[in-house]
C-alpha cells in the first residue's frame, strides 16, 4: 500500500494592476505530493500552481504578465519579474 500525503503551500506573489491601476497582490499557491516510492524511500512531487488574488479568487494566467480574475472577467497586467 502507497503512502501519500498532499499539502498546499503558498510559494510565491506578485502586484498586479486592473485597468484603474490599482495594485492587487496576486498569490502563488502550488500542490505538493509526497509519496512513499519504490524501495522505500518519500518522494515529493510539486503540482502545477494556481493564481489566486489574496482575498481568494481564480485567477487565470493569458500570457505572461496579463491575467484575468475567474469571477469576474476582469483583466490584471502586472510587469513585476516575479510573476509568471
Amino acid at each position: 500500500m502507497r503512502n501519500e500525503r498532499q499539502t498546499h503551500r503558498k510559494t510565491g506573489s506578485f502586484i498586479a494592476r486592473d485597468p484603474d491601476g490599482n495594485e492587487l497582490e496576486i498569490e502563488i499557491w502550488t500542490s505538493f505530493t509526497r509519496r512513499q516510492a519504490l524501495g522505500g524511500h518519500m518522494a515529493t512531487m510539486a503540482g502545477q500552481p494556481r493564481l489566486y488574488t489574496a482575498d481568494g479568487k481564480d485567477v487565470r494566467q493569458v500570457r505572461k504578465g496579463r491575467y484575468e480574475i475567474v469571477e469576474s472577467g476582469a483583466v490584471l497586467t502586472s510587469s513585476d519579474p516575479k510573476a509568471p
